[in-house]
């Protein structure tokens, strides 16, 4: 997840594609976050720090929220671009 990310519970709306529903990630921010710990803070998965689809997945969305898209546009765009890279976990719910 970018260090200066602007929307960050933006990514809990975007599928995993990284194929890691089995373990129980239910959109982009669980390939990023293990569990919070307290409040603003997190224990980080290191999955998602070095999958490149994780990645590419939250720096995508990062840049569409950037181009002030709604969030059904960015999930839209998302699913476009990243639906090759593996089977997606279901729709996160809004």
């Amino acid at each position: 997840m970018p260090s200066r990310w602007r929307a960050p519970d933006v990514l809990h709306f975007m599928r995993c594609f990284g194929g890691r529903a089995r373990e129980g990630h239910k959109g982009n921010f669980d390939c990023f976050v293990d569990e919070q710990t307290a409040p603003g803070t997190y224990l980080l998965d290191p999955h998602g720090l070095t999958c490149g689809v994780c990645v590419g997945v939250a720096l995508d969305s990062e840049a569409l929220v950037a181009q002030g898209l709604t969030r059904p546009a960015i999930r839209a765009a998302i699913d476009v671009t990243w639906a090759a890279a593996g089977p997606p976990t279901p729709y996160p719910n809004d």
